[in-house]
């Protein structure tokens, strides 16, 4: 039978996801939703500094082996972070 069941490990970095989407992603989203033009959004303090503590976290080399520098997460566990980051922000936006 096939265990389903989240590994620690998954659930730690799926509980770390969660909190940044509350505490970072979901309020700087809210407020980057309210500037008009696209090209302010790249360019403000909010997004850069969002996207700083994103970086921080290693959501960016999620599925890069650690002997390259990332966090050499398997699929799984990447889309299982992409989902809990969606839940907070209905577009992750890249620049």
């Amino acid at each position: 039978m096939i265990d389903f069941e989240p590994t620690d490990t998954q659930k730690q970095i799926v509980k770390t996801a969660a909190e940044f989407g509350r505490e970072v992603l979901g309020p700087a989203e809210r407020e980057l939703d309210l500037i008009a033009d696209p090209n302010a959004v790249f360019s403000s303090k909010l997004y850069r500094k969002t996207l700083a503590q994103c970086y921080e976290l290693g959501f960016h080399k999620m599925a890069i082996a650690e002997e390259y520098g990332g966090l050499g997460l398997d699929q799984q566990t990447t889309g299982m972070v992409w989902e809990e980051l969606g839940r907070w922000a209905s577009v992750f936006r890249r620049g």
